[in-house]
């Protein structure tokens, strides 16, 4: 086994900002070596205390194989192994396009593409875990049905472009959809009216995996970040059995989180995203040991008791307010909301993230 030192965790910035700055958290804590590789001169990670392990700040935000290998030549040093931490959709579909070239400067710890297509593309997922006996939300026909309504691209990019599901809740919301989309590029199925969960998880290669669950109390409009949300306790047992026994049987490992909704005490799968989530600060102030996992590259022995805890990120709850939007409320009144915001901890405003607080702050006031 390679002793700490030896293994150099590379975090490409840019993208997901909030788990990037938990892991460097993390990494920095449990005194893992750790670079990041900011996107430009204006990445939010210079704003913190973790600039000084900025190794790379790139020329462009566009990334070629030719970049890729010159970043991860520039910040090797003498360590023996680099592993690429799995932060977005865009850079997992980069590097697994050029996995064989990339596997000879670095460990990208994903699976091979065909499964990653597989479960991070929203149609295949869907189809995969309904064979392994999980619920999901029934297709139907925008003519025929009635508001509201989901429109999921059935594969994440397009030509080149990201898509991202659209939550249709009125006639205009329709019409901006067919504006702005080909319709041919998504299915459309049913809106699940009920609470939120997130099944957060690490699986190793030896079949073995480490979870916890989250309850999502908001989210922004539209369906897009979470902004509040804590742990639970989850007793569905067969549920859960069922997915990791879906997961594994595939071959699946690495992270991972899978997003539930709850109807009439019937659980119905929406998505799968196979890389760190957003409210990942949550799964490291619980005491989860699943980015430990990660950096072992297997289960952590050190079986910690999930603790009790909650996740906010207020700046994303006041630019919704400010451009006069309507969060996402899951059984949870406004007062509640303020409550938490009180009672859980920001995941910027802490000391090696505060200047990141000010700016976001900032930023949404003087554009008022």
């Amino acid at each position: 086994m390679l002793e700490k030192s030896d293994r150099l965790f590379v975090v490409f910035s840019g993208w997901n900002n909030r788990a990037i700055i938990a892991l460097c958290r993390f990494f920095y804590k449990n005194k893992y070596c750790f670079c990041v590789v900011a996107k430009d001169e204006s990445d939010y990670i210079l704003k913190t205390k973790y600039r000084k392990y900025v190794g790379y700040i790139r020329k462009s935000r566009i990334l070629t194989p030719d970049d890729f290998i010159s970043v991860i030549k520039a910040v090797r040093g003498n360590r023996k192994e680099i592993v690429i931490c799995p932060t977005s959709e865009y850079l997992n579909t980069f590097v697994l396009n050029h996995a064989e070239e990339f596997s000879k400067y670095c460990v990208v710890p994903l699976v091979s593409k065909n499964l990653y297509d597989k479960v991070t593309n929203k149609a295949s997922f869907l189809e995969f875990i309904q064979s392994h006996g999980i619920c999901i939300p029934s297709t139907v026909a925008p003519a025929e049905c009635s508001l509201p309504f989901v429109a999921k691209p059935i594969n994440n990019v397009v030509d080149g472009r990201s898509l991202y599901p659209h939550i249709i809740e009125n006639v205009a919301g329709l019409e901006r959809f067919y504006a702005t989309e080909n319709e041919v590029d998504f299915f459309f199925e049913e809106y699940i009216c009920g609470d939120s969960f997130y099944l957060c998880f690490y699986i190793d290669e030896n079949k073995n995996y480490t979870c916890f669950w989250q309850k999502n109390l908001v989210q922004q409009s539209g369906g897009k970040s979470v902004v509040v949300a804590k742990v639970v306790d989850f007793n569905d047992e067969l549920l859960e059995m069922k997915v990791f026994s879906a997961l594994v049987g595939a071959g699946f490992h690495g992270v991972g989180m899978i997003e539930f909704k709850e109807r009439d005490q019937q659980y119905y799968a929406i998505e799968m995203n196979p890389r760190f989530w957003g409210p990942l600060q949550l799964a490291i102030d619980c005491n989860s040991s699943i980015v430990e996992s990660f950096c072992l590259f297997e289960v952590s022995k050190n079986r910690r008791k999930v603790l009790e805890g909650g996740y906010l990120w207020s700046g994303g709850v006041l630019s919704e307010l400010l451009k006069l939007r309507s969060l996402k409320l899951y059984s949870i009144s406004f007062i509640g909301v303020l409550i938490c915001m009180l009672k859980y901890k920001d995941v910027y405003f802490r000391k090696d993230s505060l200047r990141i607080f000010v700016a976001e702050f900032s930023t949404m006031f003087l554009k008022r």
